[in-house]
C-alpha cells in the first residue's frame, strides 16, 4: 500500500491488550482473513441500494501509480452511517493449481481496507451528500506465503472490486460497536471480522477495468495476474526485510516468466 493513500482510522492493534496474548500466527490469520467478505452481510445491486458507490473518472497511471477516486453518495431519505473502514479495494488474481487440487479461478487480494490500524467508529452522511477519496496504488503488490516463507510482487492489472459498507441507522451502527469493544476488553480469543449476521453493515460493490501499464505486455495487460495457493497480502508486511523471502519469492517469479504468455510475471521484490 503507498505510503500516499489516505487512511481515516483511529485505533491500533497494539492498543488491545489481549491481542499481545494471541499466538503470531492467529494474529497473521486475523490479518489475513477476507475480511470484506466476512463483514459482509448484504450485496445489493446498486440500484436499490441507498449508498451508491462509484469510481469517478477513468483510472489513470501518475507518477507510476494508479489513481483511483471513489464517490460514496447517500440516495436515502434518511442519514446512513458510514464506518472509518468503511471502504476496502480489492484487487482479481488467478490461482494456480497444485498437483493435489486445483486452484480458484478467481479469487481477491486486498489492496485497501485491511489494516493493522482499526476503528469500529462511523459518521452520518446525510441524504445526497456525496464523499469523495482519491487512493494511490503502486505498480504491484505483495503477496507472502508463510508456510512457504516467500515473499513477491505481482503487477497490478486487471480488474479491481470496490466495497463500501453503511449501517442503515445509528442504532445499528452502535449495536456493531459495541460488540465489537464487548469481544475486545473479554480477554477471549476471537476474530473481530465475524461479528453475528444481524450486527453486519450492509454493502454496495462496483469494479473497474485496470489500464494498461505494463509496456510491452498490451496481449496480456487485462488478464488478472497469478498466485499460488496459501499466498496473500500480509498486513502489517514483515516479509518486507526478509532478504531469504524475497528472494524465494523472485525465484518463483522468474519461474512464471519461463512459461507462456511471453509477457512476464515477474516484478522485483521491493526493497
Amino acid at each position: 500500500m503507498s505510503s500516499r493513500m489516505t487512511d481515516h482510522y483511529s485505533h491500533r492493534w497494539a492498543s488491545l491488550p489481549q491481542m499481545s496474548a494471541l499466538p503470531l500466527l492467529t494474529l497473521f490469520s486475523l490479518i489475513l482473513a477476507p475480511r470484506d467478505q466476512a463483514y459482509r452481510q448484504t450485496e445489493q445491486p446498486q440500484s436499490v441500494s441507498p449508498l451508491e458507490v462509484r469510481v469517478t473518472k477513468p483510472l489513470l497511471w501518475e507518477e507510476g501509480y494508479l489513481k483511483v477516486g471513489i464517490d460514496r453518495t447517500n440516495h436515502s431519505p434518511a442519514p446512513l452511517y458510514l464506518p472509518d473502514m468503511g471502504t476496502y479495494v480489492s484487487l482479481a488474481v488467478s490461482e494456480a493449481g497444485t498437483e493435489t487440487a486445483k486452484g480458484e479461478e478467481i479469487r481477491w487480494v486486498n489492496l485497501h481496507g485491511v489494516t493493522d490500524i482499526v476503528s469500529w467508529q462511523a459518521k452520518p452522511v446525510a441524504p445526497q451528500i456525496t464523499i469523495h477519496d482519491d487512493y494511490y496504488f503502486g505498480s504491484s503488490v505483495a503477496v507472502v506465503n508463510l508456510k512457504k516463507e516467500t515473499r513477491r510482487e505481482i503487477p497490478l492489472r486487471g480488474k479491481l472490486r470496490v466495497d463500501a459498507f453503511y449501517f442503515l441507522s445509528e442504532e445499528d451502527w452502535q449495536k456493531n460497536k459495541s460488540w465489537h469493544v464487548g469481544v475486545e476488553t473479554s480477554g477471549e480469543h476471537f476474530n473481530p471480522w465475524r461479528p453475528p449476521d444481524a450486527l453486519r453493515p450492509q454493502s454496495t460493490t462496483t469494479y473497474v477495468e485496470i489500464p494498461c501499464h505494463e509496456v510491452g505486455c498490451n496481449a496480456v495487460c487485462n488478464k488478472p495476474p497469478m498466485v499460488f495457493p496459501g499466498e496473500h497480502r500480509l498486513v502489517p508486511d514483515f516479509y518486507s526485510i526478509d532478504d531469504k523471502a524475497k528472494a524465494l519469492g523472485k525465484a518463483l517469479n522468474d519461474e512464471l516468466a519461463r512459461k507462456p504468455p511471453a509477457c512476464s510475471e515477474d516484478v522485483q521484490p521491493t526493497q
